[in-house]
């Protein structure tokens, strides 16, 4: 994650290693309890939707809110995620542009008509980021626009800024 590597493309290019014996995996012990118990309990300050056809922006978006306390839902199909979001309630979402199937536009868009979605502030994400861009994403219903790759302190005043609780 940290190396901006898909698990896929790091377990590739370890293989090799693993196969010489340079490299061995061992197994760990699942993390005791009272650390469990911590992290659930400071995950209650919201939920935030990351919609993007890309799962590291989601890691991303995750790893930066996680510490504090905000729980991330990372969606990197947008037409299956609808039911996603159904169920899981979120306070925001942080919603992409250029994806395959549909654009952040049209879901947006849609998104803005479903009675559920009407009132949850919906930010735009991406690295698209023009004055046509901008009104446009208004237009279809959006309250902000943060840039790609997205900054810990931009997404915290962004947060802050529509979930006043």
């Amino acid at each position: 994650f940290l190396m901006q590597k898909s698990m896929i493309s790091v377990m590739r290019s370890l293989l090799p290693l693993v196969v010489d014996g340079i490299i061995e995996f061992h197994e760990v012990p699942d993390i005791s309890l009272p650390f469990l118990s911590r992290v659930s309990s400071k995950a209650k300050r919201g939920v935030i939707a990351c919609i993007d056809d890309s799962p590291q922006i989601g890691q991303t978006i995750a790893a930066l809110l996680a510490p504090h306390g905000y729980e991330t839902v990372v969606i990197t199909d947008p037409l299956q995620g609808v039911s996603t979001l159904l169920q899981k309630k979120p306070d925001l979402i942080f919603l992409d542009l250029v994806m395959p199937n549909t654009n952040g536009y049209e879901l947006c868009t849609f998104l803005r008509k479903t009675s559920q979605f009407q009132e949850i502030p919906i930010v735009i994400l991406t690295g698209h980021d023009g004055v046509v861009d901008r009104v446009r994403a208004k237009l279809a219903g959006s309250k902000d626009f943060v840039s790609k790759p997205p900054e810990e302190e931009k997404l915290l005043q962004i947060i802050q800024k529509y979930l006043k609780k």
